[in-house]
């Protein structure tokens, strides 16, 4: 008895919604009727009770625009730029077209402020790291400094942009960054009496930190492609970086050792630069999409002291032949993201 009791109470539920609807789309056909008979002054009570609740947000655009309109052919031009700002509210993106409309209404919409104040959002993006060695270390002189495969890391953080011109723009970025690369060595070491036995070891590292870019924004003037030119400083502050070694030694002996906390051999506090191309595209209503390509530079070896790495816990390393080699960590990122603006239109 229950479910079909709840099932006719939303039915009548329904019902009643959808004649409201229909009776103020109604009303909205009784208003431009009277606009267009210049019956101006019954605009507002006629639309009154429909604008408190029962139009569509399309049907109260288009209730403001006639509000606005009536007023400004009765000049009341308070009222007006009251309820003009009222449609603004429900869209900021709203355009007078100025071949259309009445001169009144052009001049009353460019009074407002309707550019964005400021853009948020999030992205995440794929990194191609390219490692750039200044200093080979050996422990043995025949040695040979190896090579890093291909990698790819990830990166995802939040933005926030502010409009400097129209044409120019600043923005901060709060961005968590995980990186893995490696180095493929042969290795050498000592057998009995001093004898060099040859070998192949791997060294892999994992490092997480956080980066703080400020870039600066000039966007192309270029009729329908929405895309900037970018480039600004980025601070880069490690927070965890672990190493991991293998590898097999000639007749047959071999190593493997994980996890070994790299810390404080490396520089924790990076100062890099960054340049590259955005793109965005509307998306989801007044949202964009957004996409970068860019390249990272760091200033700064990272490195710290490779000369104590053959201490203590990171000693495998050079009983492989093979120290820390010295090197700047680089990286072409292409990032994907969301982009939000906020509105507060007013009057100028």
């Amino acid at each position: 008895m229950k479910k079909p009791l709840l099932l006719l109470l939303g039915g009548i539920l329904c019902a009643f919604s959808a004649m409201g609807q229909s009776s103020c789309s109604q009303v909205l056909r009784s208003a431009r009727a009277l606009y267009d008979e210049g019956d101006l002054y019954l605009l507002p009570e006629t639309l009154e009770t429909c604008l408190e609740e029962g139009f569509t947000k399309e049907e109260k655009i288009e209730a403001y625009r006639l509000l606005s309109l009536s007023y400004l052919f009765r000049e009341e031009q308070t009222k007006a730029e009251q309820s003009f700002l009222k449609l603004l509210e429900i869209n900021p993106e709203y355009e007078v077209n100025e071949e259309a409309e009445p001169a009144e209404l052009v001049i009353l919409a460019n009074k407002f402020d309707t550019d964005p104040k400021f853009f948020f959002g999030f992205h995440y993006g794929q990194l191609y790291n390219i490692i750039e060695v200044t200093e080979v270390n050996h422990t043995f002189p025949e040695s040979q400094p190896g090579t890093y495969p291909f990698s790819l890391s990830f990166q995802a953080g939040v933005f926030f942009k502010v409009p400097i011109s129209k044409q120019f723009f600043a923005s901060a970025e709060f961005n968590f960054t995980n990186k893995v690369y490696s180095l493929d060595v042969p290795s050498l070491t000592s057998g009995q009496d001093d004898e060099q036995l040859e070998g192949n070891a791997n060294y892999l590292e994992t490092r997480q930190s956080f980066e703080l870019p400020v870039l600066g924004h000039y966007k192309l003037p270029f009729e329908g492609i929405n895309a900037e030119v970018v480039a600004g400083p980025s601070l880069h502050y490690l927070v965890t970086a672990t190493l991991s070694n293998s590898g097999e030694i000639e007749g047959g002996s071999d190593f493997n050792d994980s996890g070994i906390d790299v810390i404080p051999y490396r520089n924790q506090l990076n100062v890099g630069g960054m340049a590259g191309l955005e793109s965005s595209f509307k998306w989801l209503g007044r949202n964009f999409v957004r996409f970068g390509l860019y390249y990272q530079y760091r200033f700064l070896e990272e490195v710290y002291q490779p000369e104590k790495l053959g201490a203590d816990q990171l000693k495998r390393i050079l009983e492989n032949g093979n120290a820390e080699n010295q090197y700047k960590l680089h990286a072409v990122i292409f990032k994907v993201g969301i982009t939000l603006p906020y509105y507060n239109p007013k009057l100028k």
